[in-house]
């Protein structure tokens, strides 16, 4: 009598994990690790690994307890069965895990984003006002800002040093720290 479609499937995810498990401890044989048990082979996975295996473990788990619910599944299989949902667990836990220690970071992280926009606007708002100040008058065609204060001269050529700095065109002064190499 040939197998069951259930258990030719079972028999084809078995075969897919002990493949799988294989070629990781063939992995680690061949860099000198001894293989240890399954679990310390799964810890030293890639992620595609990982993926093949979590695909062949819910297939498996789902042939499994489409068995259980006909009330065929034999001690192997539950012992199976309960493998691959402890697994399935072990994976959501860590997931949760993972997505409440983001959640953490993201609750840290969005305030100082906040605090950093904040910051920005009020830079570009000064940057604003001091374009809006230092600019180039039609007639003289020099800085009205600058040429207003320039006692006794009242003629500075725009761009001024000021319009320059704001176009980074012009070197930035240093501090003597900066000059020594210091950093801040």
């Amino acid at each position: 009598m040939s197998p069951s479609a259930d258990a030719r499937a079972i028999i084809r995810a078995i075969d897919a994990l002990t493949t799988q498990v294989r070629r990781l401890a063939d992995a680690q044989t061949a860099s000198g690790a001894t293989p240890g048990d399954a679990r310390t082979a799964l810890t030293n996975c890639t992620h595609r690994d990982e993926d093949v295996l979590r695909a062949t473990r819910r297939d498996g788990t789902g042939v499994l307890l489409s068995r259980a619910e006909r009330g065929v599944l034999t001690r192997t299989e539950a012992g199976l069965l309960r493998e691959y949902v402890e697994a399935e667990m072990r994976g959501g836990d860590t997931a949760r895990a993972v997505a409440a220690g983001n959640k953490r970071h993201v609750q840290i992280i969005v305030p100082e984003i906040d605090r950093f926009a904040a910051e920005l606007a009020k830079a570009q708002a000064a940057i604003a006002r001091a374009r809006a100040l230092h600019k180039r008058n039609e007639h003289s065609g020099n800085c009205e800002h600058c040429s207003e204060h320039d006692y006794p001269n009242y003629a500075v050529p725009w761009p001024c040093p000021t319009a320059r700095a704001l176009d980074g065109s012009i070197e930035q002064p240093t501090t003597t720290a900066q000059q020594d190499g210091a950093t801040l």
